[in-house]
């Protein structure tokens, strides 16, 4: 699976659900930046990998053959001045793609009469087939 990257600025929820996290880069601004990564939705969530860098470097770290495993979504808590923030995850893809078709098939009616017989036939067939695939993606 190839993963997508966010940027982000601020502490808080970055995505929920399970997903696999690839990897996290963190640039420090004027000063130490630090990134936190947690599995959860909140500050409560287990850390799963920390980040220090010290004023205007980057500290990375990169699970490409071997992702964490997230259970209920990614949650970040940045410090520093103006840091930036870059993680790396498969859950991050979203498009929205809808493709319908519709074949419709009738054979119409035949009539026979004979003296005083008359059979009719009629046969109507209608198949109907939709599909909906939603995917959402960021452009980086």
């Amino acid at each position: 699976m190839v993963a997508k990257y966010k940027n982000v600025a601020a502490t808080g929820q970055i995505y929920s659900g399970a997903t696999q996290l690839y990897g996290v880069v963190l640039t420090a601004g004027s000063d130490t930046a630090t990134v936190v990564v947690k599995d959860g939705t909140s500050t409560a969530g287990a850390i799963v990998a920390k980040l220090s860098a010290v004023a205007n470097t980057t500290a990375s770290i990169v699970l490409d053959c071997f992702p964490i495993g997230i259970t209920s979504g990614i949650y970040l808590t940045i410090t520093g001045t103006t840091p930036s923030v870059s993680v790396f995850s498969d859950g991050f893809y979203s498009s929205t793609s809808t493709s319908s078709s519709t074949s419709t098939t009738t054979t119409s009616t035949s009539t026979t009469t004979t003296s005083t017989s008359t059979t009719t036939t009629s046969t109507s067939t209608t198949s109907t087939s939709t599909s909906t695939t939603t995917i959402n993606e960021e452009t980086p």
